[in-house]
């Protein structure tokens, strides 16, 4: 009886604290938070956790498993009034993936999840997990992460980005299959989207974005 409770007492510290090779730190990097301010997260390379300081606290960001591996991909991380806010992409379905929203809970340690409606619109842009910076649009190569820096609605490789989805979510409703999948929106459509939502909320552009190693 003795042997079983310890198993078990053993298990539960276990789940806790998560798996020592989980926790392991092989990586770090910085992420534009606010315009020129950055916060360093550390991390597992090839895995969606990361560790940080904020406000003198160790803040930990879990991701999520499953038989398939890494399924949530943080792909915001602002900073709005003091506290952290963050938006994942839920991948437990490749062909309907989600986006799910999080801000820093009261005791600072953790993220909670909260609705699309209270994530503060002028800080939803993507700063994590970027594409490549020169990418592909028709016939030439840009500078993608330009465009995102200036938030420039107008350019065509911004009505296909993350930021584009996650602002016509927060108007909308729509999930990212609705928008930009086979049967989603037009391109026009998303482009009239965006560029209201630009006007209506003013989003703040991040001028450094990312620090290359």
């Amino acid at each position: 009886m003795k042997r079983r409770l310890h198993i078990v007492v053993a298990l539960a510290a276990l789940m806790h604290v998560g798996c020592a090779p989980e926790r392991r730190v092989n990586y770090q990097h910085d992420v534009e938070i606010a315009p020129d301010r950055w916060l360093t997260l550390r991390e597992q390379r090839g895995k969606c956790w990361f560790l940080c300081e904020w406000s003198g606290k160790e803040v930990y960001w879990p991701g999520k498993r499953d038989h398939r591996g890494e399924n949530a991909l943080p792909v915001t991380l602002r900073e709005h009034d003091g506290r952290l806010y963050l938006i994942a992409q839920n991948r437990e379905n490749f062909e309907d993936p989600k986006l799910e929203y999080y801000r820093l809970d009261n005791a600072g340690r953790r993220f909670a999840r909260i609705s699309p409606q209270e994530f503060p619109k002028q800080i939803a842009t993507q700063n994590m997990q970027l594409d490549p910076e020169f990418v592909g649009v028709g016939n030439e190569w840009i500078n993608g992460w330009d465009v995102l820096r200036k938030l420039d609605v107008d350019h065509p490789y911004f009505v296909g980005s993350v930021t584009a989805e996650i602002w016509i979510q927060l108007e909308t409703g729509l999930n990212p299959a609705q928008i930009s999948g086979p049967t989603g929106l037009s391109r026009e459509k998303r482009k009239q989207h965006v560029r209201e939502y630009a006007e209506k909320h003013r989003p703040i552009a991040l001028p450094g974005l990312i620090r290359k190693d």
